[in-house]
């Protein structure tokens, strides 16, 4: 629509008080250009089992359930344990990426 300020454009930035600034990349220098990255989330996830025994204690369990009925399945108790993993994981991912 003509004359209304869209989102995300200088008008409307100008009308909050915040103005478009460019994103600069850091290296990281840690890594040379002669080597790939490594990704540490493998690692930080498994670290992070040990803060949720409770989660995998219970995942445990169904899967041994499981294997002895032979039938269902242990979704909820995964994604409860995966969600866990990912909580404990997360700040310490993102300390890397900053």
């Amino acid at each position: 629509l003509e004359g209304e300020a869209r989102i995300g454009s200088d008008a409307t930035n100008a009308c909050i008080g915040k103005t478009k600034t460019p994103t600069t990349i850091q290296p990281n220098p840690n890594i040379t250009m002669d080597e790939d990255p490594v990704d540490q989330l493998p690692q930080i996830r498994e670290a992070c089992k040990s803060s949720c025994p409770t989660n995998v204690a219970a995942y445990e369990s169904c899967i041994k359930r499981i294997e002895t009925k032979g039938e269902g399945d242990c979704e909820s108790w995964y994604f409860d344990l995966v969600h866990c993993i990912d909580k404990c994981a997360a700040p310490k991912i993102f300390k890397l990426t900053k």
